[in-house]
């Protein structure tokens, strides 16, 4: 499971899996990590839940891939990334964005243990919208390289006095690891305002 810090008590990460118990290492790589916190509450994706193991996962559970956990209590960092929303490609045009995340072709032959792992980090362009993938999220391509292991991992950029921003979601499809472009989720209105109203808001 991938994710950033967007408050001191929140992360955001991949709807991937529904566990009873889910533990955040922050800054986790190469199977050292610098805190530790339990979550006690998570919001994913409905249209992920609905559709996951359903014929429909290709046209939508799969573009609804998000989630956001509460925290059993905060985090000590002196800074946490912001929430920007965009909603299409012209919104992200001219700007270089990045990722971090787990690749899975960078760590598979190096470490036996999946919770070893070193986190990279990589970056790219926004190409274009592509809307006939999306339902409620807006999706767009990217030059961004993505690997198995990278999907749920959080897209941001430097947006000035409001520092670094998410602002989309790697999206877990690989049609083609040689391909030039990649999809990824926006963090658009509607998922801000939902996030917001259903669970950020409850503290």
């Amino acid at each position: 499971m991938k994710g950033a810090i967007i408050d001191i008590n929140y992360t955001n990460a991949d709807g991937n899996h529904y566990p009873k118990h889910v533990a955040v290492y922050v800054g986790a790589s190469g199977g050292k990590y610098s805190q530790y916190r339990l979550g006690t509450g998570f919001a994913v994706g409905g249209d992920f839940v609905k559709y996951t193991g359903h014929s429909l996962w290709n046209h939508w559970a799969k573009y609804d891939d998000w989630g956001v956990l509460t925290l059993n209590s905060p985090t000590n960092t002196s800074s946490h990334m912001g929430l920007n929303a965009v909603n299409s490609a012209s919104d992200m045009v001219g700007r270089v964005y990045f990722t971090q995340g787990y690749p899975e072709d960078l760590n598979i032959n190096k470490h036996t243990r999946w919770d070893e792992w070193d986190m990279y980090k990589a970056s790219g362009r926004i190409i274009a919208d592509k809307p006939q993938l999306s339902r409620f999220l807006d999706i767009v391509t990217t030059t961004i390289p993505i690997e198995p292991g990278q999907s749920g991992s959080p897209v941001y950029t430097n947006r000035g006095a409001s520092g670094n921003c998410i602002e989309a979601i790697v999206e877990g499809d690989y049609p083609d690891p040689n391909a030039s472009e990649n999809y990824l989720i926006l963090v658009n209105d509607w998922l801000v305002n939902h996030m917001k109203e259903k669970h950020l808001s409850q503290e």
